[in-house]
């Protein structure tokens, strides 16, 4: 006589519908936004409306992704808790042993197969695979819905080849090093960081801008040197390589730098200017 077991309730097929659309969704508007220059992305953003729509679907459907993580995770947690689940989805040692025994059976060294409980190995490694994955998903993606403020964590520095960093440190010779983060103690991160924005808000700065410090090893002491509105933008340059650093790549920057420059051209254009 054979049983049955039930492997997923109601809630968690729906789960699955539901993730597996949302993902999809992202797919579909995202991959479009970082390959633009191909003609099939350039026929998807027709298609869902533009690359603004594109991306107000993206960002939404990512929001989404981040509550059915939580949702999954808390749901699964409070089943434990509550006794009405088991920690049936840990790998455990077993699991490891089960893989080498396939293995051998796979490969005709041995006729053992083996026996597993409500799931195998492989349905584990799976889903551990998606957890950690969609962890990434998720932290990536909330680094690009807000970078500004991740940018605020990584301060870097310049160690000039000469004794200033003139133009031939800068630009021509290949000694000058740049230390991505810099090497910061807790508070001097955070006041390097409270004086930047402090800065940026009193110049009333918009779109880009770097933020140099200098800093005495011996005092401690924190010195605003300039607020550069025009930094480098080369391949060398302290301002993409803070960025890169801090997870948004060359291309996501200069998109996100048009975005603004497109939100304050809108801002000024409902200005009425008048004379008299």
């Amino acid at each position: 006589m054979s049983r049955t077991y039930i492997r997923f309730t109601p809630r968690q097929r729906a789960e699955h519908a539901v993730m597996m659309t949302v993902f999809t969704l992202l797919v579909i508007t995202g991959l479009p936004q970082k390959f633009f220059e191909a003609s099939l992305s350039v026929w998807v953003l027709d298609l869902v409306g533009g690359v603004d729509r594109a991306r107000w679907i993206h960002r939404a459907c990512g929001l989404v992704f981040v509550g059915l993580a939580v949702f999954h995770v808390g749901s699964a947690l409070a089943d434990v808790v509550r006794g009405r689940s088991s920690l049936s989805m840990v790998p455990t040692r077993k699991d490891f042993t089960d893989a080498v025994v396939t293995l051998r059976y796979y490969l005709g060294v041995s006729n053992e197969q083996t026996k597993f409980d409500r799931f195998d190995y492989r349905q584990k490694f799976e889903y551990w695979g998606l957890i950690l994955g969609s962890v990434v998903v998720i932290v990536t993606g909330l680094i690009l819905l807000w970078p500004v403020t991740v940018a605020q964590y990584l301060p870097g520095e310049v160690i000039p080849s000469r004794e200033f960093y003139d133009y031939a440190a800068k630009y021509i010779d290949d000694d000058s090093r740049l230390l991505i983060p810099a090497p910061l103690n807790a508070e001097q991160t955070a006041e390097v960081q409270r004086l930047a924005v402090a800065a940026f808000l009193a110049i009333d700065g918009a779109g880009l801008a770097r933020v140099d410090f200098l800093l005495d090893r011996q005092s401690g002491q924190l010195y605003l040197n300039e607020v550069n509105t025009l930094p480098g933008f080369t391949s060398i340059s302290m301002y993409p390589k803070l960025w890169a650093a801090s997870g948004l790549p060359f291309e996501s920057l200069v998109d996100r730098l048009v975005e603004l420059a497109l939100e304050r051209h809108q801002d000024k254009s409902r200005n009425e200017t008048s004379f008299s």
